[in-house]
C-alpha cells in the first residue's frame, strides 16, 4: 500500500494505447484523511512521466 508522500508511476500498455498513471505532490485533507493528487494521461510521456 502506498503511503503519503509515496512517488509512484504505473503505465497501462493494452495494445498500442498507453495510459500513465503517476503520483503529484499536491495534497489535500477531507475531514480528517490526509490525500495526495494523482493524475492519469495518455497524451505525453516524458521529462516527470518517467517509469
Amino acid at each position: 500500500m502506498w503511503k503519503l508522500n509515496d512517488k509512484f508511476s504505473l503505465l497501462c500498455e493494452i495494445g498500442s494505447a498507453k495510459s500513465l498513471l503517476r503520483a503529484h505532490d499536491f495534497h489535500f485533507n477531507i475531514e480528517d484523511k490526509n490525500f495526495q493528487e494523482v493524475v492519469c494521461h495518455n497524451e505525453r510521456f516524458g521529462g516527470n512521466d518517467e517509469v
